[in-house]
């Protein structure tokens, strides 16, 4: 889970900030006599334009990169916030449905099943026993070793 929540961060950055400087440079690429309308599309789904030849290949292939970019980076985020949420609640996503009175799979729950465990430490309890001592210089350095104060397997349970 550390390594995946990092990944999620960095590709989220890596896609947003790529986004910042490819759609100025694809606005300078594809031809200035087009409308906002076509730039647009064209920058989101540069398929239709090649098909028809309206733009080159190098144009494509920056304006598919740009796309992904655009259309990544925003979907890494959301993914990175919603992991994040669990983690600072210390739910998997099982718990979370489950939580909600929602039935995740068609098995049949006991009345005792329903109750979720509440590991819920605190928020920063959590992180650390997700992402260690040093989680915030994890984000910054993913090199750095995950020192855990769990070992993964069991968990201390909520006082409250």
């Amino acid at each position: 889970m550390v390594y995946f929540i990092r990944l999620l961060f960095h590709l989220a950055f890596a896609c947003c900030l790529a986004s910042i400087f490819n759609v100025p440079y694809a606005f300078h690429l594809i031809y200035y006599d087009w409308s906002p309308w076509q730039w647009i599309f064209c920058v989101l789904n540069p398929v239709p334009f090649i098909l028809i030849g309206w733009i080159s290949i190098s144009q494509f292939f920056f304006c598919l990169m740009t796309s992904l970019c655009v259309i990544l980076g925003p979907t890494m985020f959301i993914l990175f916030l919603y992991h994040l949420r669990q983690i600072l609640r210390n739910q998997t996503s099982v718990e979370a449905l489950i939580s909600k009175a929602q039935n995740p799979t068609q098995i049949l729950y006991e009345e005792h099943d329903l109750k979720p465990l509440n590991y819920d430490c605190g928020w920063r309890a959590n992180l650390e026993q997700v992402m260690g001592k040093r989680w915030l210089l994890g984000f910054l350095f993913p090199c750095l070793p995950v020192m855990r104060s769990t070992d993964g397997l069991s968990f201390p349970f909520s006082d409250a």
